[in-house]
């Protein structure tokens, strides 16, 4: 078990993490405008999980700790700007979290059984806006909460997950999701110009990459640069139609969408 967790921790834990002197692109911020963050880089040891009071990752550089405030934030956000009653739509590994330190309820979590409900969650996620809409709407969801890692380079986030939502989704008996359609002709899942249209237009890769495209992270490479899958995202710029920013935390790591409220859409 040891070897395995230790193998586990060296692939979804290493990666580069960048302390900014100013602070990314607030919601509302001008869509259009390119911005270059000046970053200092340091190549650190993410560790994966949570300090005791499971609200800051925490990353090392040497002898060096740093400390990130993104999920205290979000929690914060949910618990001062969010109704009591409000129902949270996240992978289920968020949901513990943000049900006991939000103090708001989750749709899934690590304690739910039931399998459809957790395929109807990952059809909400993987699905086109429109295929998501409905199933976000038969949960009642009235937040989205989605883990993006490819700001900092935080590969633990919610598209390293889409496999898994990807198989899950597609056991729905009305599913129309089908795993081949996220895939490449060569079997690969990729997040760039060339990847599968149902991938870059499915609702996690909108709202892990909204506003994304503007975005030069580095001096190297061009606009929209993933630190994560290391690529040039391939859909840049798009609308949100049945969804809409309302937080996005320091580093990216964190945003939180709102469901609209848009009727009977046919």
């Amino acid at each position: 078990l040891l070897t395995l967790l230790f193998t586990v921790s060296k692939i979804l834990c290493r990666a580069t993490v960048n302390q900014m002197s100013n602070s990314c692109i607030p919601s509302g911020s001008i869509r259009n405008t390119i911005r270059l963050h000046h970053l200092l880089s340091y190549s650190v040891r993410w560790v994966y999980g949570f300090s005791n009071n499971r609200k800051l990752l925490t990353a090392y550089q040497g002898k060096s700790k740093m400390q990130l405030r993104d999920f205290e934030t979000s929690f914060e956000w949910i618990k001062n700007n969010t109704p009591e009653d409000a129902k949270i739509l996240a992978w289920w590994d968020h949901g513990y979290r943000i049900s006991t330190l939000a103090n708001r309820t989750t749709i899934c979590d690590g304690a739910l059984i039931n399998t459809t409900h957790v395929a109807k969650v990952a059809q909400a996620l993987v699905g086109t806006e429109a295929v998501a809409y409905s199933a976000l709407r038969d949960l009642q969801a009235d937040y989205v909460f989605v883990v993006f890692g490819g700001f900092v380079g935080f590969a633990a986030d919610d598209l390293g997950k889409i496999p898994w939502m990807i198989r899950a989704a597609k056991t729905l008996p009305s599913s129309t999701i089908d795993e081949a359609d996220y895939y490449t002709s060569k079997n690969q899942l990729r997040f760039d110009s060339r990847g599968s249209p149902a991938l870059l237009n499915s609702l996690l890769y909108k709202l892990s990459f909204h506003r994304f495209g503007n975005v030069l992270t580095s001096k190297t490479q061009g606009i929209g640069f993933d630190k994560v899958r290391k690529v040039e995202i391939g859909n840049k710029h798009f609308d949100l139609d049945s969804v809409e920013e309302v937080f996005t935390s320091e580093n990216w790591l964190v945003r939180i969408y709102k469901v609209k409220h848009l009727g009977n859409r046919g």
